[in-house]
């Protein structure tokens, strides 16, 4: 079966992102790469094989291009992906799939216009410890889950570029937010309603970076999360999941998860003593990326959806927009302080909340 043709939009990021993948994708190869910085497309094409782009248009013309895999800011997610459909290509969205739920139905209605695949690259479902996480809820192993706590922080006292900026329309919790939200969706099940405190604390950004956020499921279960620009910590992504029988504990401490084919450290308590998981033993590099690389295995489930022409049953549309919904409630439940209900019923105005955050004065200069 004749591989796939991929473009990729933005060759910043995504060179460490899916760069690796490609040396081991039999299922695709890259064709294109764009980045409005076309030397850094350029880099891209050099190492991985495609053809360079400074404009998104130019690589739509392509013939070779099948599919598209947007790692631009999530303000062109939406015309990126419509125009992408349009053309006749299947598209893979990096979160945060869109700003707001109606954008993200947007594309979610012009992939079915169009009869194209649309995916959001969820890639934390192909992590072997948060599969683990999966694993051991679904068979019983932890009893009862009641909780989990997830928190993600790290110290920037400086402005982030495009992360800080009101076109955004979400800063750290949009961005991180979606990730953490879909793994709850996927351990807990679905939302049923989220309180939420969101702060702006740093002078110059134009988004929070600050945010904790509560969600009840709808299996009584209920997920907190905690996300922070503003701590002197090392980096740190932590998850604990609480059941009636063992408690989960996932540590990824001073490094970024995603550039590590197993960073977490795992250990299970039941009764308060502690069992460390064991950490993997990789042969080789390859076999490595093989088996635990997320970025290659989400690639490879998207690219065997459409060669197969099978609907994928996970990282759909669907689950781009509940965690878009997820991260607007928050901001709304923040907003007017009280608990919401979900799925949103009252509309959602990112200018009303937005402008508010940024007219309570910021505390933290700069450094």
């Amino acid at each position: 079966m004749k591989p796939l043709g991929l473009a990729i939009i933005g060759a910043g990021a995504s060179q460490m992102m899916y760069g690796p993948a490609f040396t081991r994708l039999k299922e695709a190869r890259p064709v294109a790469w764009v980045d409005p910085d076309k030397t850094r497309a350029e880099s891209a094409a050099s190492k991985f094989g495609g053809t360079a782009y400074a404009h998104f248009e130019e690589a739509l013309a392509q013939k070779d291009v099948d599919a598209v895999v947007l790692v631009s800011p999530p303000w062109l997610h939406l015309p990126q992906a419509k125009a992408a459909f349009e053309a006749g290509k299947h598209v893979l969205c990096e979160k945060p799939m869109a700003r707001s739920v109606a954008e993200c139905q947007q594309m979610i209605d012009s992939s079915k216009t169009h009869d194209r695949l649309l995916m959001v690259a969820f890639m934390k479902r192909f992590n072997p410890a948060l599969k683990y996480v999966k694993q051991q809820i679904d068979s019983g192993e932890l009893g009862k889950v009641f909780e989990v706590k997830v928190e993600w922080s790290w110290p920037q006292y400086h402005l982030g570029g495009w992360r800080d900026k009101r076109q955004n329309l979400g800063g750290l919790f949009f961005d991180h937010g979606s990730h953490t939200i879909d793994l709850c969706r996927w351990w807990l099940g679905e939302l049923e309603s989220v309180s939420a405190e969101v702060r702006l604390l740093m002078q110059g950004r134009e988004v929070e970076d600050f945010t904790q956020a509560v969600y009840r499921h709808k299996s009584g279960a209920i997920s907190t999360h905690a996300n922070s620009r503003m701590t002197h910590r090392p980096l740190r992504e932590c998850y604990t999941i609480e059941g009636s029988k063992a408690t989960l504990t996932l540590e990824c401490i001073n490094k970024w998860s995603f550039t590590s084919l197993e960073p977490f450290v795992v250990h299970k308590y039941v009764m308060g003593q502690a069992t460390r998981l064991p950490e993997g033993y990789f042969c080789s590099i390859d076999d490595a990326i093989e088996s635990d690389w997320m970025y290659l295995n989400s690639l490879r489930y998207f690219c065997t959806s459409i060669l197969e022409n099978k609907p994928p049953e996970y990282n759909t549309g669907m689950d781009g927009l509940k965690a878009v919904e997820g991260i607007n409630g928050a901001y709304m439940a923040s907003h007017f302080n009280k608990t919401l209900a979900l799925p949103l019923v009252d509309p959602y105005d990112p200018d009303l909340i937005f402008d508010a955050l940024l007219a309570k004065s910021p505390l933290i200069p700069a450094h």
